[in-house]
């Protein structure tokens, strides 16, 4: 064999392996987890003789919004409020031509049918609360938000726009 010949297989047979462990390693950098999709700790304790064992995620931090109403809201008093609730939440901006006025008639008909007694009972509305979250705080500010939810009739006891 030639030394051509020689250099051509060994060439053929180096690129394709050398290619196949860049790629490989660059994947492997580009596609991680991050941590805090992994528990933070994990405890065990003895309850009534039975050994438990818990998991502990991490925590969000306290976020301080605005709901249409002016209101401050905070994140812990808004899951506090919401505790046995159903959440329903979406996200949008008051500007948005497209899909966004599409998602809140959609959001106003579940409000609406959560009411409806002869459906699903005379206090379902009481166990479902409707979150929509603006995506655009620099333009979405209380009026913004306040004209939005007069145009889609929101029902400020279970459903509140937020901003910030």
């Amino acid at each position: 064999m030639n030394k051509t010949a020689l250099y051509a297989l060994m060439l053929a047979l180096l690129v394709p392996l050398v290619s196949y462990f860049i790629v490989k390693g660059l994947s492997d950098r580009a596609i991680q987890m991050p941590p805090r999709y992994y528990p933070d700790s994990v405890i065990t304790k003895t309850v009534d003789g039975k050994l438990r064992t818990d998991t502990l995620w991490h925590q969000l931090p306290e976020i301080s919004m605005t709901n249409h109403l002016g209101q401050k809201v905070g994140w812990k008093d808004m899951m506090k409020d919401s505790a046995g609730k159903i959440i329903v939440a979406d996200f949008f901006f008051t500007h948005c031509p497209t899909i966004c006025p599409g998602i809140t008639r959609n959001m106003h008909w579940l409000q609406e049918s959560v009411k409806n007694s002869e459906r699903v009972g005379d206090r379902t509305a009481d166990y479902v609360q409707f979150l929509s979250f603006s995506i655009d705080p620099e333009r979405d500010s209380v009026s913004q938000l306040k004209k939005w939810a007069d145009r889609f009739q929101v029902n400020p006891q279970n459903w509140w726009l937020l901003t910030g």
